[in-house]
């Protein structure tokens, strides 16, 4: 830089010893600086496919460069920002979409570098049978059939439906909350396969002698005062009563008797259910004609 006497900048002006005999005209010229100040801002894309606004970058560098160069930035890779790439056709110099632009003088240069989010693809289906699955809320993606199409970090909750008599037994590649909760959510980071498993439901029947005097058994089990036992939706259980000696069938709660009333009968069962028997003591009544001549 300097100044000059002639607009093509040949013939420089020596301040300490040129000597001015008349009226002359001098040039200025410019030296670009080397440490001009300069922005490289990143951008990443929403869920619902937008970019935010220039005032909330998701980093900002602060460079510097030298006036009229091409202003340098390096894109972050998926290292620095998982789930997102790098996406060149967005990229703007000075407001203007292009991949290359000079730095300016006054210092207000911004390189604006954008990132779309990766997409995965999620299946989700039933492991065996007794029951059906749906994605009933995707949120960054949309359905088509049994397959989800989401971008990195959306999410798809799931909703199981068994059938009569079943229950939600296990989820894979999503989460509930118990474990065998109808619904299951999952966030998606990476292709995915969901599945949910069925199986039927048991109940627990408690059975027990009221009173005591005997003992009660279910199926085939022990005789025994008190126990429970596991029955399948719509099962049924057998129970045999063994009233001690002296005693017999008095009633019972909660299952069908058969006469003479020794064994009843739990049918249907969709819930857990109580049954219990009661015995009654037997007597003997001994009769005879006293004497004879007669019946």
């Amino acid at each position: 830089g300097g100044w000059y006497t002639d607009t093509s900048y040949s013939t420089p002006w020596d301040f300490d010893n040129n000597t001015v005999t008349h009226d002359i005209t001098l040039y200025a010229k410019w030296t670009p600086s080397s440490s001009t100040p300069y922005k490289v801002e990143h951008y990443q894309e929403e869920l619902d496919g937008t970019y935010p606004t220039t005032t909330t970058p998701a980093n900002t560098e602060s460079k510097t460069g030298t006036t009229g160069q091409n202003a340098a930035y390096t894109p972050k890779t998926g290292t620095d920002y998982p789930g997102f790439e790098y996406d060149s056709t967005r990229t703007k110099i000075n407001g203007v979409v292009q991949t290359s632009g000079t730095i300016n003088a006054t210092g207000d240069t911004v390189v604006q570098l954008y990132y779309k989010r990766k997409t995965y693809s999620v299946n989700f289906s039933v492991n065996g049978s007794n029951g059906s699955i749906a994605a009933t809320n995707v949120i960054g993606g949309y359905l088509t059939g049994s397959l989800v199409t989401v971008k990195h970090g959306g999410s798809v909750t799931f909703t199981a439906s068994p059938t009569t008599g079943y229950e939600v037994d296990s989820w894979t590649g999503a989460t509930a909350t118990p474990p065998n909760n109808t619904t299951a959510t999952l966030t998606v980071t990476a292709n995915t396969t969901v599945t949910v498993s069925f199986r039927q439901k048991t109940y627990t029947v408690n059975y027990s002698v009221a009173g005591g005097q005997g003992k009660i058994q279910a199926n085939s089990d022990a005789p025994t005062t008190s126990s429970s036992v596991s029955v399948a939706h719509n099962g049924s259980v057998t129970f045999t009563a063994h009233p001690d000696n002296g005693w017999e069938v008095d009633s019972w709660t909660g299952a069908t008797a058969t006469p003479p009333n020794t064994t009843a009968t739990l049918s249907g069962v969709t819930g857990d259910k109580t049954v219990t028997v009661k015995f009654k003591k037997t007597y003997t009544v001994t009769f005879k004609v006293d004497g004879g001549h007669g019946s």
